[in-house]
Order: C-alpha cells, then sequence, then structure tokens
C-alpha cells in the first residue's frame, strides 16, 4: 500500500532484540496506523506482530482519520510493554470531541506467541483540540511502577495558546493508569513546551523541550525526580546558546545518555554560517547542572544536509548518531554490483539525490564526540527522506526511510569488529618531489606543443617572478 510511512519512527536498545517500527499510514479496515514488532536474530529481524490502536470500531477514538500512531515509541523490554503514542487521534473517548486530541496506548506483548496480550489507552487529563498528546513520551522505571510522561505542545494553557504541557502518570505492573499531575512550568504563547522528552535510565533526572519559546529560539529545562511520584517544581532552565538566534528552534530534540551524564539538544533550524544547517549542542553534567561542552555542525563536503532530524546515543555515550535531511550531495554509484572498481575504489563516482537525507556516526574521544563515518545505502532514492529516524540496538544502528517508494523502509548497519568506526586505509604519496623542479610547463597533449610557461617561485632559493 502507499504512503505507510513504515519507519516513521523506530525504538530499539541494546538491552533487546526487540524493534519497534511505526507505519502511521498504514490502512487496515479503515483504522489507520500501525506499530509492527520484530525481533533482531542476528542479522536478520523477523517480523513477531503487528498491532493498530481501536480493535473494534471506534473503540478509543473515530476510524478513518490519520493518528500519527507510533509517532512517538518506547519498548520497556523488563515488562514486554510497548508504549505508542497517536497525536493526531481525533474524537478521542471521553475526551474533547475534537481533532487532533491525541492518546498513548500502553500494550503487554507476547513475543512468543505472538500477541497483544492485553492493552490500556491513555487520554489527556485537560483535553483540547490540537494539543498532539502523546507527540512525545518517556518512561523512568520506580520499583515496580512506570512514571509515563506525555507531552502535548498544542496544549492551551492559562490562556497562552499553544504554550505546551506534559502529563505525568503512574503505570502499574498489571496496565492501570493513574494521573498524577502536570510538570510545573510558566506557560508562554508558542512555547510548544513537551515537543521532545528524555530521561536517563535511572529516570532521576528528566529533560523537556520547548523550542517555541521566546520567538522561537528556543529552551531546555531539566526536572529532578524527587520521589513518590512528584517531580521537581522549579526546573532548571537551559537557554539556548548565544549562536542561536529567533527560529532556531533549540530543543527541537533532546536526548539524554542512560547514566545522565551527556545531555544533546538539536536546534535543527539554526544557519549561524552558509555552509552550517541544523546543529547539535553537548552538555556534560559537571555535578550539579549541565554545561556545553561541544557544538557539532554540519558536516564538511555536506552543505546541501540539514543536521538533527534525528539522535540516538548507546548505552555507554560512546557513539552518536544523528539523522540529516535535505539533499545527498554526493551519493555513491557503483558498477556492475560493485565488481568494477576504479583505482582500487579510491576513485568514487557520485551523483545528487534530492530529498534523500542521511545519517552520520560520531565516536566520543575523552569527552568530546568526533565524526567517524556517514551511513548510507546507495539504493536511496529521491525524497526518502532517509535519516528521519535512527536507532541504536544490539551492535546494529537503525536508520529509517518512510517515503521510500511511497512505503517505506528502515535500513540496518552493523558495526564489524570491536575498534572506533573507522581507521586509515590509504594514504597517497607524493607522486613527484617538488625540489627538483627546474621549469614547468602546459603542454597541449593533442598537439603535443607547450602553450605556456609556468613561473617557479622560491624567494629563499632565488628564484622570483618574470624574465631572469
Amino acid at each position: 500500500s502507499v504512503n505507510y510511512f513504515l519507519g516513521n519512527n523506530i525504538h530499539a536498545s541494546e538491552n533487546s532484540d526487540i524493534v519497534l517500527v511505526s507505519a502511521p499510514g498504514y490502512t487496515k479496515n479503515n483504522k489507520k496506523g500501525r506499530v509492527f514488532v520484530y525481533r533482531a536474530v542476528g542479522s536478520e529481524f523477523n517480523s513477531i506482530l503487528d498491532y493498530g490502536i481501536n480493535t473494534e470500531a471506534n473503540e478509543f477514538h473515530n476510524d478513518g482519520t490519520d493518528t500519527g500512531f507510533g509517532s512517538s515509541l518506547y519498548y520497556d523490554y523488563d515488562q514486554s510493554v510497548a508504549y505508542a503514542g497517536a497525536p493526531l487521534a481525533s474524537f478521542v473517548r471521553g475526551g474533547a470531541s475534537a481533532v487532533n486530541e491525541g492518546i498513548v496506548k500502553i500494550s503487554k506483548i507476547d513475543v512468543d506467541q505472538p500477541l497483544e496480550e492485553n492493552s490500556i489507552v491513555v487520554s489527556s487529563a485537560l483535553p483540547q483540540k490540537n494539543v498532539f498528546f502523546g507527540a512525545s513520551i518517556a518512561v523512568s522505571p520506580t520499583s515496580v511502577n512506570r512514571m509515563l510522561l506525555v507531552g502535548a505542545p498544542g496544549q492551551t494553557v492559562d490562556a497562552c495558546i499553544n504554550a505546551g504541557a506534559v502529563f505525568v502518570y503512574k503505570i502499574s505492573a498489571d496496565l492501570t493508569s493513574v494521573f498524577i499531575d502536570q510538570l510545573k512550568t510558566v506557560p508562554a504563547d508558542g512555547s510548544r513546551f513537551g515537543t521532545s522528552i528524555s530521561t536517563d535510565k535511572s529516570g532521576s533526572r528528566v529533560i523537556v523541550s520547548a523550542p517555541g519559546e521566546s520567538n522561537n529560539k528556543g529552551a531546555v529545562y531539566v526536572y529532578s525526580y524527587l520521589g513518590d511520584s512528584r517531580y521537581s517544581d522549579y526546573p532548571v532552565k537551559i537557554s539556548a546558546p548565544s549562536v542561536c538566534k529567533s527560529g532556531d528552534e533549540f530543543g527541537s530534540i533532546v536526548k539524554l545518555s542512560a547514566d545522565g551524564k551527556y545531555l544533546f539538544v538539536v536546534a535543527a533550524k539554526a544557519s549561524p554560517a552558509a555552509d552550517v544547517h541544523g546543529m547539535v549542542f553537548v552538555y556534560k553534567w559537571n555535578g550539579s547542572i549541565y554545561q556545553l561542552s561541544q557544538t557539532i555542525r554540519s558536516i564538511p563536503n555536506e552543505t546541501e544536509l540539514a543536521l538533527g532530524t534525528s539522535i540516538d546515543v548507546n548505552n555507554t555515550a560512546d557513539t552518536l548518531v544523528i539523522g540529516a535531511k535535505g539533499n545527498k550531495s554526493f551519493a555513491g554509484i557503483t558498477f556492475d554490483d560493485g565488481n568494477t572498481t576504479f583505482d582500487g575504489s579510491n576513485c568514487v563516482f557520485g551523483d545528487i539525490i534530492k530529498g534523500a537525507g542521511s545519517a552520520f556516526v560520531f565516536n566520543r574521544y575523552q569527552d568530546k564526540f568526533v565524526y567517524a563515518e556517514e551511513l548510507f545505502d546507495q539504493n536511496v532514492l529521491d525524497r526518502s527522506r532517509f535519516g528521519r529516524c535512527v536507532a541504536i540496538g544490539s551492535s546494529i544502528v537503525l536508520v529509517d526511510a518512510p517515503t521510500y517508494r511511497a512505503v517505506g523502509s528502515v535500513y540496518t548497519f552493523r558495526k564489524t569488529g570491536t575498534g572506533n568506526s573507522w581507521h586509515l586505509l590509504r594514504t597517497q604519496p607524493d607522486h613527484v618531489d617538488i625540489k627538483k623542479i627546474e621549469k614547468s610547463v602546459i603542454i597541449d597533449a593533442e598537439t603535443e606543443s607547450i602553450t605556456d610557461f609556468i613561473d617557479l617561485i622560491d624567494p629563499v632559493k632565488g628564484k622570483i617572478a618574470g624574465i631572469a
């Protein structure tokens, strides 16, 4: 079917072989949106099952309309529970009878049967139209229960339109939900608080973005978990760095490392120079606050790509993957399925692929993330949006291309060996000892005649321009 948008979002973890892949455009029996569950076995991905929101007609929301199901994903491998946001779900049962209210479906997955064993749906505690509840989610453990934080970036708060909100729920092991509270913040028109949420593995810190704050300059907020299902009333604000300006949307995406040591903040629309599109700011925890440690800009020679469509970091925070959108300025072309090479594979051919996108790997050296390599596949077509979502699993990196052939596709890259992602293959030695050049000329190879003389300038040796 056309417009599946398979891979629109992906969740993978190094701690589990289960991978969730969303296809919000998938339609089955007039029900829109599907989440596919896979198990990684070696280099293969075995499909386990797929499920939607409604099992019966109009069960949780009106069928036949876009839901954005799977726009946010999380898999709790300890409890075999999948969380999937549907921010476009409309006319939610018990809601505001309005469009784009949004819901989050929580499903107990039996991966051996396989089947969706049990499920509940969580809707907004303060339903409104166009709030996009479920656009972002974060799940953190608290003994047996889980704290679920749900972003609703379109929420109107205290008459502030699109101020945004984050709702906190306690989810028990038997899949019952209890609304706890909203995260405290100072609402402002257009802030879109809750656009992106991230938490560390322990759940002790939560990061929430507000990319629309200060005329879309953006800001990020740090909350601490206080215990007893409570979060700090006075979060620490991280303002956009001075390089950012109005419209840069600092906080488009936030990602916290598992240990909470590193915080990555995307400013997807930042363009401080002609050859820089999209920036990622790396913050390091100093024991009390996050301090800016590094700024990652566009990749050299990729001036038509905007960095920061997606981001993920592995458990040990030594591998960082960043997606990019735009024109792939040099996509490799092979001949005879790669059997024909030129100059020992040192000469390569390429072409521009419009809207293809890309993904880049950075490896951490001490406290700095160093560009390692690009992830790309030569079969990616125009406007495939490769790199819209990236996810790091167990020894693999998954990269989506949700509009590939108008259906969508997910690419898997596997790291070989135990070293860094890059190593030196070959260097080009100098062919000529320039110290021995006495004179130089330009020769027409066809007529074998001299067309011009070139001056050699070396003042130290008494060689100067002009006639001697």
